[in-house]
């Protein structure tokens, strides 16, 4: 390993570089400090270290600056001559706090690359590192960005396979098979066959502490890091390098051309449903001809439909639409907005497939009046729904489902059913199926038009205050009833038949709540005299400052058993590679040791 014995290193960069001669004295040094490491006042693996942080240095300026390095080492050639190998003065001493954060910056590329070499697929090392690392980590790198775009091409890539594979299954039994192959179980299970848990890091690095990520893995951390792999290939390699990547962690995705010409037939469809639909009307606002009529018949049939008992409804067309969609808009933002922050995009995703989009689209182009169904109560809704959308704003379609006038389901349903149809019946053509839709769907959301998803902001909210928001649910005949807390105070309920728009609902409510009135977020004077004030206002200071947040560990425990008293360490990086830490006094409990180690952090900091 290159830490352990640079000199294949030094090969590379004479065979590279023209600094052939300078390498070699440079080789020749390192031999013989080798020889003499018994004389040396530092052990040989320092020794070895060092070196290793020239030769990176080197070869990582050398690619941007060729002369820059070696002008260094020339302005400084006494003091490197007299005192690099004897002694850490001059150039090398300035960087010797920096070393242990270059090991691991070296150690974990070289874990990301072995990886790569097990996953027998070539991208860059780095995009792995992404995809392995967490974001509390305070990198400059994670895989919270990658991990949706992989999310959705696992879900389209699996859906894809079950549709045509299992030609009998309805929906529902669909939907609990694919749950069952791509769960965050799942998922974890499969993780942990590869070995991933050995690469993940989910926690700041801090030199002269031992990792505790192996402990701290959820299976939510490794299901996010699998999706977050699947993404960095296909980003990188487009459906070739994702398909590999999930096949390598054995989910099956494969299928023959039989089942897919099975598929594109659809099911035989009576004349009389044929006769019934504007096969011409629809396809001009669609612009795309169907091969096979029986399958835009079955997008357009509702179970209420007499039709019903003659064709196959749109619920399998909506299983897989719905998947293809997922796949489609979440790699349109992706790639279009990429220095957008991983919060922010999930909220534009979540905007994007919202089911009142998708509705609006069906009104907008007249297709919901070609929905075959039965059923008086859906006339009324749809009717009620297309008067007030063609009035809505072009940006009110993304209110996550708060809108004055709620859209039915059977609308969202039959437009993912119609990109469903779309797709088979093209062969799976992802492009056709985008040329098709995303007409339709304009105005295509942008950040500037979605706003904050309203639990992650209540989440935001909570945090910044360091307060810890928990959600209690309950059921009250066919309503979820939602609560949100912070501690033993409600901020907020919702009520639904919904559990996800409840806890949407309470969050709204809590928001408008802490905009009202006094925040239950202030610290109370208790917090304050305890200290607790102490950690928020640092976390404020470092928010404000555009620091990663601070980091608190336990120094030391002192004292027997029944009267412990514990020192814990406060930390901020205030630029990057470089970090303030402070020791606090020792105090009886850990949350007051890290009080007053906040406070002498943050009396440093106000200082410098």
């Amino acid at each position: 390993m290159l830490l352990a014995n640079p000199l294949p290193c030094f090969k590379a960069l004479e065979l590279q570089h023209r600094f052939s001669p300078r390498i070699r004295a440079l080789r020749s040094r390192w031999r013989g400090a080798r020889a003499c490491s018994s004389s040396a006042p530092f052990e040989t693996s320092k020794w070895n270290l060092v070196v290793s942080f020239v030769v990176f240095f080197c070869c990582y300026k050398s690619g941007q600056q060729q002369e820059q390095p070696w002008k260094r080492i020339r302005d400084e050639q006494e003091e490197f001559d007299a005192g690099f190998i004897h002694n850490f003065s001059g150039l090398v001493s300035k960087g010797t706090e920096k070393l242990p954060h270059l090991r691991n910056r070296v150690e974990r590329m070289m874990q990301a690359i072995q990886l790569r070499k097990a996953i027998n697929y070539n991208i860059p090392a780095s995009k792995i590192l992404e995809a392995l690392t967490a974001a509390n980590c305070h990198e400059p790198y994670c895989y919270e960005r990658i991990e949706l775009l992989g999310d959705a091409y696992l879900k389209w890539a699996v859906s894809t396979r079950l549709y045509l594979k299992f030609s009998d299954f309805p929906e529902g039994e669909l939907t609990i098979t694919r749950g069952k192959i791509i769960s965050n179980s799942a998922l974890h299970y499969l993780a942990l066959e590869k070995g991933l848990e050995t690469y993940v890091r989910i926690n700041p690095f801090v030199p002269g502490r031992e990792p505790t990520d192996l402990q701290e893995l959820s299976s939510k951390v490794l299901a996010n890091v699998v999706e977050a792999l699947i993404g960095a290939y296909y980003v990188h390699h487009g459906d070739k390098g994702a398909r590999h990547v999930v096949e390598w962690l054995g989910i099956e995705t494969g299928f023959s051309d039989a089942e897919l010409q099975i598929a594109r037939a659809g099911s035989v469809v009576s004349p009389e449903v044929l006769n019934s639909i504007d096969f011409e009307g629809l396809e001009n606002t669609l612009g795309y001809s169907f091969r096979s009529r029986n399958l835009l018949a079955q997008a357009l049939t509702h179970s209420s439909s007499r039709q019903a008992s003659m064709v196959p409804i749109y619920e399998r067309l909506e299983f897989i639409g719905d998947a293809v969609l997922d796949h489609l808009l979440t790699r349109h933002i992706y790639f279009s907005y990429k220095d957008l922050h991983p919060g922010r995009l999930t909220d534009l995703r979540c905007a994007a497939l919202n089911s009142e989009s998708f509705a609006r689209a069906m009104v907008k182009h007249k297709l919901h009046a070609h929905i075959l169904h039965e059923s008086n109560d859906f006339h009324s809704q749809i009717k009620t729904y297309a008067k007030h959308a063609l009035n809505m704003e072009e940006n009110a379609i993304y209110s996550y489902g708060f809108g004055a006038v709620k859209a039915p389901k059977v609308l969202g349903d039959v437009f993912q059913s119609l990109v469903g149809a779309v797709y088979i019946d093209s062969g799976l053509n992802l492009d056709q199926v985008w040329k098709v839709f995303e007409p339709l769907l304009q105005p295509l959301v942008t950040p500037e038009a979605v706003p904050i998803h309203p639990v992650r902001e209540l989440y935001e909210l909570c945090d910044k205050h360091l307060k810890k928001l928990e959600w209690d649910y309950s059921l009250s005949g066919d309503l979820f009833l939602a609560r949100a807390l912070v501690g033993n105070k409600v901020l907020g309920r919702g009520t639904n038949v919904q559990k996800k728009m409840a806890k949407k609902l309470a969050a709204i409510n809590a928001i408008a709540k802490l905009d009202k009135s006094a925040s239950p977020l202030t610290p109370s004077q208790e917090e304050k005299a305890s200290g607790e004030f102490s950690r928020q206002a640092l976390h404020e200071l470092c928010s404000q400052r555009g620091w990663p947040c601070p980091d608190y560990n336990t120094h030391s425990e002192t004292g027997p058993a029944h009267a412990k008293m514990f020192t814990c360490t406060a930390s901020v990086r205030i630029e990057q590679g470089e970090k303030q830490e402070c020791i606090g006094q020792p105090r009886p409990t850990i949350n007051k040791a890290k009080d007053s180690a906040a406070r002498v952090l943050m009396e440093t900091l106000q200082k410098s």
